[in-house]
């Protein structure tokens, strides 16, 4: 017996079908309900024929023609903020009726923007904003060049020429480093950071004071100090009434003029690559210094009104031949040049900085090809939803602004996480590398930001809502996609495009960052030349007024050391002028004593130290040849020195040069020993040629009045000897300052911390580019397996094995993985030469890291197809048939 449909129910769908069609129909529903009422009963039979009932009456209004034009016209008068308001209300319900979508797009683009608009901070604060001060691109940092070898500073005499004889700068500033200790508003000493400055240098930067005011030239006879704000604030409290009053700096009364405001930031520090700012200032006269050899200076100048760097670089160098042939001794080969000031502070992060932000573009784009890809999913659910939309009147137009409005929800929500996101990780990174970077101070979400962050979330809205639009739109689509169980071709490629381009997006970043890594990895096993292990650093600053003789300044160092190596939890104690690692570079000509002395500026030039006795043992290195400094090296002792290896072979590449004598600084000296190299700038520098002489006879030089930097070895954990270390020395001198605190392994660590910070950062953006990537292969499968459900119901019912099944989707996953591969390494190739300066000790197109990375996308591409495969596996024909059936 055949069972029929109600009659009601029949009688309806007669006049809702096609006439022309409308028998056939009715005998095909007429089977589905006589099939469904046999297997699951009456109930369910005739929900299944209201539903397919429903979804032919959809499809022949809409393939019937065009709506009513009055409907058309009634939607075209409502206005359109209420029609916007209308979408941005029906998109969020639809957000909410699938919270589990809009989650995860979400989260997706809040990663992609958030990261974008970090690194777009960075490169804004950075790179792009002007600095701060009155028409800064009339700023300028003057240069010495010397045989195409560039150190920059200047004497004092060249100064004063290049300010009186220049045609094209309106004004000339110096500026040198220094310390000092001073006594703060509680009593106890401290040593600060002192820049020595022209009294117009504030005038010529143009900034203000927060308090009192700057230097003028009339200052120059009296002893005036101009505070940091930071210094201001921590050590007199910001008290007003400091203004006009004494404070000692050296022992010494200084009249305190005013205090910066809050947002200068020095320049010079940032133009010498070192970020510690002044703690305050004090005068430097014009005609203090009139040695012309020495040059110690820094020059910062403005240039005149329409007046560019290149003219005034012209104008320098026409100074600098006049110099050469009028000073033959000290000018002879130096040449002078102009540098924008903006230029010459961004210029050493300007390709590590684009490099990571083109990094991070490339995360953005795997985000938005992900979001794309679940809007696709979403728009195959959704044709009859647009179907019965256009049959009620809404054109195209209409409905692509409604879907365009969803992205831009989509967008808007996702970009307010994104902000969180950058907001947290502008923070950090601040907090990271503040200290390190320029121009920190700058770095936030501006308005600047702000506007970058609003374009790109409507950009990436506009990017991933026009698939799923153009999907919806085309005309064949409802035809091709209303009935069930088919996406159809055209989706199914679009989807595994978008996926492939994720793929590829992802193996570029893995390249750079498996080039980066593998650099690091070097950088950060290089020999240094000692032992970094359990050595603790710090600097002592003696105050002057305590030892103001040479002698006396020695005994204090003997009393210091001898009192620390009595501690039993240190091994031994030693100092040096500069340390391993410092970077500093004081250098001086040095030639043997059995060879002429060469002409000025053909010398030699060796990196020197004044170093104790102790101070080799106490930093771990090794000595090749001869002997350390001994406490009978003093003043009253013949004039010796150690050298490092690198001076050796220089100096004497086939001799033996213990015995044999040098002269460095007008004096002749005995080599007593010979060194192992060790890194004295950069872990990446090759070696330099160095030389140290004992501290007690550099009585008589320059060295003697430098603060020592002292070395204590120790069998436990050097971080926790700072208090015993500050405890011994006061108690020779409670007078005495101390900082830098710091183990040698955090040394290291910050000559690192560039190649350290974009390893991590790119190495971060390429984690999270493959997770994204694993999402995405993941779901374009298990959309893929969900689709072809009823296909691999009936493959194994007719006998088709598992592995047949899964072999087919495997083909698929491989297919991509390897499609984007193959582009992903192409364009790696392509453009690794970009990071090529970046590397250290690696080819940038390395074969190793081109090989491991299609094996680490091979992993995540089976890790991502693995819960798919297997429920594909898992499907039980049976259960298949009966559901479709």
């Amino acid at each position: 017996m055949k069972h029929r449909p109600p009659r009601l129910i029949r009688w309806v769908a007669a006049r809702v079908l096609p006439v022309r069609r409308s028998s056939e129909i009715l005998s095909d529903l007429d089977e589905v309900f006589d099939r469904v009422t046999r297997r699951a009963g009456v109930f369910r039979a005739t929900f299944r024929y209201m539903r397919e009932l429903g979804s032919l009456a959809r499809w022949h209004l809409v393939s019937s023609g065009r709506p009513h034009k009055s409907s058309q016209l009634q939607m075209r008068k409502r206005p359109m903020l209420e029609q916007f308001v209308s979408d941005v209300r029906f998109a969020l319900r639809s957000f909410i009726r699938r919270p589990a979508f809009a989650a995860l797009a979400i989260a997706t683009l809040s990663i992609g923007l958030g990261g974008v608009v970090t690194m777009f901070s960075v490169v804004n604060g950075i790179l792009l904003k002007p600095l701060d001060f009155e028409r800064p691109e009339e700023l300028v940092v003057l240069k010495t060049l010397r045989s195409h070898t560039s150190f920059e500073s200047l004497s004092q005499p060249d100064l004063i020429d290049i300010r009186e004889q220049n045609e094209t700068l309106r004004d000339v500033a110096l500026w040198r480093q220094s310390s000092a200790v001073l006594v703060g508003g509680d009593g106890r000493p401290r040593e600060v950071n002192v820049g020595l400055v022209s009294s117009n240098y504030f005038e010529l930067v143009g900034t203000t004071s927060a308090a009192g005011r700057a230097f003028t030239e009339s200052d120059e006879i009296h002893r005036v100090v101009v505070l940091s704000n930071s210094l201001w604030q921590s050590a007199f409290g910001g008290d007003n009434s400091l203004i006009g009053n004494s404070v000692s700096i050296d022992g010494h009364p200084v009249t305190v003029l005013g205090a910066s405001n809050d947002r200068f930031e020095d320049p010079v520090p940032q133009v010498m690559g070192r970020g510690a700012q002044p703690d305050l200032w004090m005068l430097q006269p014009w005609t203090s210094n009139n040695n012309r050899s020495w040059r110690g200076f820094w020059g910062v100048a403005r240039a005149r009104s329409g007046v560019s760097v290149a003219e005034v670089s012209a104008d320098l160098h026409r100074i600098a031949l006049a110099h050469q042939s009028d000073f033959p001794e000290t000018n002879t080969d130096h040449d002078w040049t102009a540098v924008s000031l903006h230029e010459r502070i961004a210029a050493p992060m300007r390709s590590v900085l684009w490099t990571l932000f083109a990094a991070v573009s490339l995360l953005m784009l795997i985000a938005c090809a992900n979001v794309a890809n679940l809007l696709l999913t979403r728009a195959v659910g959704r044709v009859q939803e647009m179907s019965v939309r256009n049959a009620l009147g809404a054109g195209r137009g209409r409905i692509l602004r409604q879907l365009l409005t969803e992205s831009l929800v989509l967008a808007g929500t996702g970009g307010a996480m994104g902000l969180f996101v950058a907001y947290v990780g502008v923070s950090a990174l601040v907090q990271v590398v503040g200290e390190r970077i320029p121009r920190a101070a700058e770095i936030g979400l501006d308005s600047g930001v702000l506007l970058f962050a609003l374009a790109a979330a409507v950009g990436t809205s506009v990017l991933f809502g026009l698939a799923p639009a153009w999907r919806l739109l085309k005309p064949a689509v409802a035809a091709r996609d209303s009935g069930k169980g088919s996406a159809g071709l055209s989706v199914n490629r679009l989807r595994s495009s978008l996926v492939v381009a994720e793929i590829a997006l992802a193996v570029i970043l893995m390249v750079g960052a498996g080039l980066l890594l593998k650099s690091f990895s070097l950088v950060n096993s290089i020999d240094v030349g000692f032992d970094r292990s359990s050595v603790l650093t710090f600097r002592p600053t003696p105050p002057a007024a305590d030892y103001p003789a040479p002698e006396s300044l020695t005994h204090f160092y003997r009393q210091m050391f001898a009192a620390l190596e009595e501690r039993p939890e240190i091994q031994s104690a030693g100092g040096a002028s500069d340390i391993p690692l410092s970077a500093n570079s004081n250098s001086v000509t040095v030639y043997r004593s059995d060879r002429p002395q060469p002409a000025s500026g053909e010398g030699v030039s060796a990196l020197t130290r004044a170093a104790t006795a102790n101070f080799f043992r106490s930093i771990g290195s090794e000595f090749q040849l001869g002997r350390s400094f001994v406490e009978a090296d003093d003043s009253t002792a013949p004039n010796v020195m150690i050298i490092n290896e690198a001076t050796a072979r220089t100096f004497y590449p086939d001799e033996n040069p213990i015995g044999k004598s040098m002269f460095l600084m007008g004096v002749e000296r005995q080599i007593i020993g010979v060194v192992g190299d060790t890194k004295q700038g950069g872990p990446t520098e090759g070696p330099r040629i160095t030389v140290f002489i004992p501290y007690a006879q550099t009585v008589q030089s320059w060295l003697h009045r430098r603060a020592l930097s002292v070395v204590v070895r120790t069998a436990s954990q050097p971080d926790a000897l700072a208090n015993i270390v500050r405890e011994t020395v006061w108690s020779v001198n409670s007078g005495v300052p101390m900082r830098d605190f710091k183990t040698t392994e955090m040394l290291f660590e910050e000559r690192i911390w560039e190649e350290s910070f974009r390893t991590w950062l790119m190495g971060a953006f390429a984690a999270i580019a493959t997770l994204l990537t694993t999402v995405g292969v993941a779901g374009v499968i298990s959309y893929s397996v969900s689709e072809r459900r009823r296909e691999i119901g009936i493959r194994k019912a007719l006998g088709a094995p598992s592995r047949r099944v899964v072999s087919s989707i495997m083909k698929r996953t491989l297919s991509m993985t390897g499609l984007g591969l193959v582009i992903g390494l192409g364009f790696a190739f392509a453009v690794s030469g970009v990071i090529e300066n970046m590397l250290f000790g690696v080819s940038a197109r390395d074969v190793r890291v081109f090989a491991v990375v299609p094996f680490l996308v091979a992993i995540v591409a089976g890790c991502a197809a693995f819960f798919p495969v297997r429920t594909a596996s898992l499907i039980d024909p049976a259960t298949t048939l009966r559901e479709d059936g």
